[in-house]
């Protein structure tokens, strides 16, 4: 399975490293235009230039993506995506946040229909015992006789 990182920064060697100790067999390609970003990514999950294929830019792919996971930050996510749906990958696991506006959120889901592709927003922060805890509270101050302040909450 050919899996497209696009962004290498602390998210992105992140998603590689768990993909290099899985025991499934995975080709992994990198997109990052920066060197200092793609060596210090290699250097923080104990990797080496030989377990990545590297491209600086989409330009440069040569292969089938099977799954491209997008963990550049938000900013330019938007034309990046644009650019890899147009690649023809049809899966995605993007990372929040995910866009700049509802726009481009509108935007994206088209070509994603037209495509045929789908994609999905990493975010696990919701099983985090703090927002389990935070939700407990949001439910709680949905009844009436909720009153601000009566419970404290940690975050």
């Amino acid at each position: 399975m050919n899996i497209l990182l696009s962004g290498f920064g602390k998210m992105g060697c992140r998603h590689a490293q768990s993909l290099l100790s899985s025991d499934d067999d995975y080709s992994i390609h990198v997109i990052e235009p920066l060197d200092e970003s793609f060596e210090s990514g290699l250097s923080t999950i104990g990797a080496s230039r030989n377990d990545v294929a590297r491209y600086r830019n989409i330009d440069e792919l040569d292969c089938d993506i099977d799954l491209a996971i997008s963990a550049t930050c938000s900013k330019p996510r938007y034309s990046i995506m644009k650019e890899l749906i147009e690649y023809g990958i049809k899966y995605f696991l993007v990372e929040k946040v995910a866009f700049q506006s509802l726009v481009q959120f509108d935007s994206i889901i088209e070509k994603l229909k037209f495509n045929d592709a789908v994609a999905y927003c990493h975010l696990p922060e919701r099983y985090y015992k703090n927002y389990t805890e935070l939700k407990s509270v949001v439910q709680k101050s949905l009844s009436p006789d909720w009153v601000i302040g009566h419970q404290s909450l940690t975050i």
